[in-house]
């Protein structure tokens, strides 16, 4: 999958949309809240439409929609693993 930066409102969001790839449409927005005493709350809002109608709705309901909901909670994690550690942000 190809996507694309569509949105930069920084430090509050931004939003990738699909170029190319399995998705009829696709577009992920990251949203930064600044919360009491200083921390940042970071929620995503993930918004994808199959292709192939019902068929592919349905593929989206069982499997794909539960797959990605685990990849970003995962993704999720990572980052704010790698955000609160004491190391610089380079892989």
């Amino acid at each position: 999958m190809t996507s694309r930066i569509t949105q930069y409102n920084r430090p509050y969001s931004f939003t990738d949309e699909q170029v190319r790839g399995p998705f009829t449409a696709m577009q992920h927005e990251h949203v930064f809240d600044i919360q009491p005493g200083g921390w940042t709350r970071m929620h995503d809002r993930f918004t994808v439409t199959a292709p192939f109608g019902v068929l592919g709705h349905l593929a989206l309901r069982l499997a794909v929609g539960p797959y990605l909901r685990r990849l970003l909670e995962q993704r999720a994690a990572h980052i704010k693993d790698r955000a609160e550690a004491d190391t610089p942000f380079v892989e």
